[in-house]
Formats: C-alpha cells, structure tokens, sequence
C-alpha cells in the first residue's frame, strides 16, 4: 500500500499544481467568483480534472491514517475494523465531493 500512497503523492503535487495554476495564478486578483467558477466547470476537462484531484486526494489521505494505525500496532481485528471504516470514510467523502461537483456541473450548464 505504501506505493499506492507515494504514486498518489506524486499525482497531488501535479494535479494541485494544475489547479492552483488554473484556479489561481491565471486569474486575475487571484480568486475566482462564483459565477467564474461555474463557468470554468462549464468545461468538461475541468470537471474531471477536479473530480480527479479529490479522488486522489482521499486515497491519499485514507492511506495515510491507515498507515498511522499501522504503526500503532494495533491487532490484526483492529486493523480490519480500521481498514473496513476507512473504506467506508472514503466512499462517504469521494460520494459527497463528487454530488457537489456534479451539482455545480448542472449549474453552469442551466440558463
């Protein structure tokens, strides 16, 4: 898992690179407004880009409280126990982070 959590390292330091390069640096006061913001997600590659940017943010982030459990030294039950609600903790946030870009996805493209 360990090489899971550094190839996701490296996709963090790209993709957020990308976002605030996007997001940031190419606007001009540094902020977007929210209708700026709707309509840059009126770009198909920047809803999956972002979408992309969570999903390895959470796996990432899941990976590494698992590691930390890991090195408490927890029982090989514990372990399961930690393994089965960190699944459940990133489905929760990739679900939630996923229906909230898809709502401002549905909001750029109405009238």
């Amino acid at each position: 898992m360990w090489r899971w959590q550094a190839y996701t390292g490296v996709g963090l330091v790209v993709l957020v690179a990308v976002h605030w390069v996007v997001q940031h640096a190419l606007v001009p006061g540094g902020l977007r407004t929210f209708q700026d913001v709707l309509a840059f997600l009126r770009q198909p590659l920047a809803v999956g880009v972002e979408g992309v940017l969570l999903l390895v943010v959470v796996v990432h982030a899941v990976l590494g409280l698992r590691s930390i459990a890991l090195d408490l030294g927890l029982s090989p039950k514990a372990m399961r126990r930690v393994n089965g609600v960190l699944i459940i903790l990133a489905l929760l946030m990739l679900t939630y982070g996923w229906y909230l870009l898809g709502l401002l996805r549905r909001l750029s493209l109405s009238p």
